[in-house]
């Protein structure tokens, strides 16, 4: 069945990347040849925060395995990310799970060992795997409430792919527990390895100073700001005509959305410079920075219903963490940032408020973003955990012949 539908879907999509003029973009998915290594292994993400939470797995397995590592990732955005990692040696656009595609890797790679980050599970590349004898293992994993029952209504696939997985490194005993609904049984809580974000030291006051900002300025951050969230900021920027403000949409496709919501007030789009009170970011691959210039950050696609994304980014800085009550997908890093009173949780309605109180009462604030920092420092022992469990595979492995 799935195999079919590849065979109806690969075609279209080919298509619809000639009609966008963009069969550049199809070959890279889709080379004549891959670049040809001895054993090694195999890590696949799907973008920038999959690549960036496992950035510290893969300088460990690089230096404790001996073997090179290499990695596949869906978006172009994730490539970018993935290709300036250090150690990897090669960075491939993955073939949407073709299995042509797929077997030219295994092929031209020989990998001894496939690392899945989180929870992109794709049926073509674990039965590819799984047919030539290499290990698949989930790094990271984790499983939602939602995609757990996405995953059972999928049944007739999960139950063909699932037993496959070799073993499951879940990031909390929830997820643990979703993954075992679905009849896998080596699934082990490793932690979460975003508390090992490794990120290049970032100088504030060059920061600040790059993006067109004085080291006095008081700035609030929106990071991954979805739809509806940007009008939530409005009233603040009215009343509070002395801070600036940076919006970093999640998608790009919404700028024109972004730029009509804030219309009546001064604006700039970061590539046509700054200085304005409103910096809106049209390129992608800088939140980090605007994470770590500023005074207060907004978690986005969490003021409603998008499930949040990752705040370790902002707590890595010690900068003050404000998320909404929208953060199923990211519950268990906010659950333990509250443990640490290291994050404030607020909602669309106490947004307004919890902003003011934070403004207000500056000691409060720089002990939430310190907290942060601590929840951060205190919660590492993910990355050694994996290491443990991952070892077997490379101390075991063999020169078995590829198959495909």
């Amino acid at each position: 069945m799935y195999g079919l539908i590849q065979k109806i879907i690969l075609p279209l999509l080919k298509l619809f990347f000639i009609v966008k003029k963009n069969s550049e973009a199809w070959d890279r998915r889709f080379p004549v040849k891959y670049k040809k290594s001895d054993r090694s292994i195999w890590f696949h993400a799907a973008s920038v925060g999959e690549v960036n939470a496992v950035k510290p797995l893969i300088n460990r397995i690089i230096k404790e395995s001996g073997f090179p590592v290499f990695m596949t990732v869906m978006t172009e955005t994730g490539f970018k990310v993935a290709s300036e990692t250090e150690g990897l040696t090669d960075v491939l656009l993955f073939p949407f799970d073709s299995i042509a595609g797929l077997k030219k890797i295994v092929r031209a790679k020989n990998p001894l060992l496939l690392l899945i980050a989180e929870t992109e599970i794709w049926p073509g590349m674990i039965d590819t795997a799984y047919r030539n004898n290499i290990p698949v293992v989930i790094c990271n994993a984790r499983l939602t409430e939602k995609s757990l029952n996405s995953y059972r209504k999928i049944n007739f696939i999960v139950k063909k792919i699932f037993p496959k997985i070799k073993e499951v490194l879940a990031q909390s005993e929830i997820d643990c527990d979703h993954f075992k609904t679905l009849g896998l049984k080596n699934v082990i809580n490793a932690g979460n390895l975003k508390f090992n974000l490794e990120m290049p030291e970032k100088n504030r006051e060059k920061l600040r100073q790059k993006y067109g900002f004085s080291k006095d300025d008081k700035i609030i951050v929106w990071g991954c700001s979805r739809p509806g969230e940007e009008k939530l900021i409005l009233p603040f920027i009215e009343k509070h005509e002395e801070l600036k403000f940076v919006i970093v949409p999640r998608h790009l496709e919404r700028i024109d959305d972004v730029k009509f919501i804030f219309k009546d007030h001064d604006f700039d789009l970061l590539s046509k410079g700054a200085g304005k009170r409103i910096l809106i970011v049209d390129q992608m691959g800088v939140l980090t920075d605007f994470y770590a210039l500023s005074d207060i950050n907004i978690i986005g696609g969490s003021f409603y219903d998008f499930g949040g994304h990752n705040p370790l980014e902002s707590a890595y800085f010690g900068v003050p963490s404000v998320m909404g009550n929208y953060h199923y997908a990211c519950k268990d890093t906010v659950s333990i940032l509250k443990q640490y009173e290291g994050i404030c949780v607020s909602d669309k309605d106490k947004l307004y408020y919890d902003l003011e109180n934070l403004l207000n009462n500056p000691a409060k604030a720089s002990a939430l973003g310190l907290n942060g920092k601590k929840a951060m420092e205190e919660n590492k022992d993910s990355l050694d955990i994996h290491i443990e469990e991952l070892q077997k595979y490379w101390h075991n492995s063999d020169d078995r012949e590829v198959l495909c």
